[in-house]
This record gives structure tokens, sequence and C-alpha cells, in this order.
């Protein structure tokens, strides 16, 4: 019975344990993060909590590389002013 438990939670505490990877983000002007994780991705922008406590970075501040790992579509953010 605990080698089945183990078994289901086993690959969950896997892939959580994959999403919280620190980094560093630089932004396009300049601004540095350091050990940061993002805790959630936003259709504007990426939430993150780094060293010195949390911040909302716009794709827009951040570089084309960054902002399609995350998965950024500028007509998905007027969409979401819109609505907001």
């Amino acid at each position: 019975m605990k080698s089945i438990l183990l078994g289901a939670i086993a690959p969950l505490l896997f892939t959580l344990n994959a999403i919280a990877v620190e980094r560093t983000f630089k932004t396009t002007d300049g601004k540095t993060y350091e050990k940061a994780e993002v805790t959630r991705v936003e259709p504007d922008g990426i939430r993150i909590s780094y060293t010195d406590g949390l911040a909302k970075i716009p794709f827009t501040n951040l570089p084309k590389e960054v902002q399609s790992e995350f998965g950024y579509n500028a007509a998905k953010v007027d969409d979401y002013n819109k609505a907001a």
C-alpha cells in the first residue's frame, strides 16, 4: 500500500520541484532580479518571488527569448486589458 501511494505521489513531487527553479531575470531596462522563482504567468507578464521580495515583470520589459518561453501573445494582452 505504501509503495503504491509513494509511486503515485513521487511524480507529482518531482513536477512541483521542477517548476520552482531559481534563476536570474534581467529586464530590457537593466533591472536584475536574482534568485527569482516564477510564481504565476499572466497574459501581460510574470509574477516572481526573488531575493528582495515580490514583483510583476511585464513581458514588454523582458527579452524576446523569455517572452517566448512563457507564451507571451500581444493579442491576448489586449483582450486581457479590455476585460479588466
